[in-house]
């Protein structure tokens, strides 16, 4: 990444629209703010300026109308997003459990998970992953079998091997089984089996089955998710917004709702197989 970007801010009192499409063909982008046109470069835009300015004089000429026009270039220090990323992501206490990232220092007195955040995968501070990490620690018993659908990173089932259970994970993005393996070996945990893919190819039936996806993805694999839970065992869903759960709910009536959250309208919801 570049020291500095630089960025030309044109605001102009006539031919708007033409102006906008001109900056439109020499870059990616065209943002417009409080009637001024922002674009941004990593080099000095100076021959964007210049063939600006001969543009105006052509448009003055062709509709025979003078107008006012100005582009100014402004030098600006490139902020590194990551380490602002990394300074926004603060450990959360979770149950029995503190997640912090490997830039920060674990807490005594507890048990603790280093997990480096990402934007795509679980860190337990959205409600869907917090309140299904929960209901893990509220549910698991050691010797449990327990299935995680659409890992993530793995935090899930990552809190129940910790707890003495043999997980198996699966997620139909690859770079998510990678960061997953990634996870429980940092944390010094295993997990029996992990594949990239959906319950549709488990091979056990499992005291718990984790889901934490949208909820069209939770309608669409339903059955298998229901298939991979064993008699007695529980599913528990997350990652439904509350205005789609009753939509949700006539596609698991087969089975008995014993536990749910709602948390920022998110909705995490434990069923059991009787």
């Amino acid at each position: 990444m570049n020291e500095f970007y630089y960025e030309l801010t044109v605001e102009s009192s006539d031919f708007v629209e033409l102006i906008e499409n001109f900056l439109g063909d020499w870059c990616d982008a065209v943002i417009e703010e409080n009637g001024k046109f922002i674009t941004t470069y990593e080099y000095e835009p100076v021959n964007v300026k210049d063939a600006l300015l001969i543009y105006k004089k052509e448009l003055e000429e062709m509709f025979g109308a003078k107008f006012l026009l100005t582009a100014e270039i402004a030098k600006k220090k490139n902020e590194d997003w990551i380490e602002s990323y990394k300074k926004s992501v603060e450990p959360i206490q979770i149950g029995n459990y503190y997640v912090y990232a490997p830039w920060h220092e674990p807490k005594s007195g507890v048990k603790n998970f280093c997990i480096e955040p990402s934007l795509a995968f679980g860190t337990g501070h959205h409600p869907t992953t917090k309140n299904a990490m929960l209901f893990v620690q509220k549910y698991v018993k050691k010797g449990d079998r327990l299935l995680d659908v659409g890992c993530g990173s793995g935090i899930l089932a990552l809190t129940a091997a910790d707890m003495g259970a043999k997980v198996d994970l699966c997620d139909t993005d690859a770079e998510a089984i990678e960061v997953a393996k990634k996870v429980f070996e940092s944390n010094n945990l295993a997990y029996e089996n992990i594949w990239a893919g959906s319950a549709d190819e488990a091979n056990f039936e499992y005291d718990m089955v984790l889901a934490n996806i949208i909820t069209d993805v939770l309608v669409m694999i339903g059955r298998d998710l229901k298939k991979a839970v064993k008699q007695g065992g529980k599913l528990v869903l997350s990652g439904i917004l509350e205005e789609h759960e009753e939509r949700l709910k006539p596609f698991y009536k087969d089975l008995t709702l014993i536990d749910r959250v709602c948390e920022s309208e998110w909705v995490t919801l434990v069923y059991e197989k009787r």
